[in-house]
């Protein structure tokens, strides 16, 4: 499996594998490619996209669907944390836990599949689990047609 990581990725959970400007998401692989896409987002950064971030991630998702794309989140922490807003300057932000919480499940139900995780390591694990799955799949479906 060759892992692609999108070049414009701040904070890349893996190092050393290639980088390349993906569309959409931060991680996919080079059989995966604009196929399946993985979007990473630590709580700070999820907090960022569900509130002044709401419209560009809905249009991202919009960009994923109409290029045929899959695209899911990995989240680097739990909804319980989210909720809590248990993150740098968590705090200090002004919406609410409940409201955050009805704004990512109303995007979930509607766009994007959501995968909570307890930290960032777990999160990187999972991406890799996620994407060697699909990868099967595709493999899978690729030999039923020969």
């Amino acid at each position: 499996m060759k892992l692609i990581v999108d070049s414009r990725e701040q904070r890349p959970l893996f190092e050393g594998e290639l980088k390349e400007g993906l569309l959409v998401g931060d991680y996919t692989t080079q059989r995966l490619w604009g196929l399946y896409h993985i979007e990473r987002k630590s709580l700070s950064d999820l907090y960022g996209t569900m509130t002044k971030g709401n419209v560009r991630f809905h249009n991202c998702i919009i960009r994923a669907n109409a290029n045929g794309i899959r695209l899911v989140m990995v989240v680097e922490g739990s909804k319980k944390n989210f909720k809590a807003k248990k993150f740098p300057q968590g705090d200090k932000r002004k919406i609410s836990g409940d409201t955050l919480i009805k704004i990512v499940e109303t995007f979930e139900r509607k766009y994007i599949e959501v995968h909570w995780c307890v930290n960032r390591r777990a999160a990187k694990i999972l991406i890799l689990k996620l994407l060697r799955a699909e990868e099967i799949k595709v493999l899978r479906r690729g030999k039923k047609q020969l």
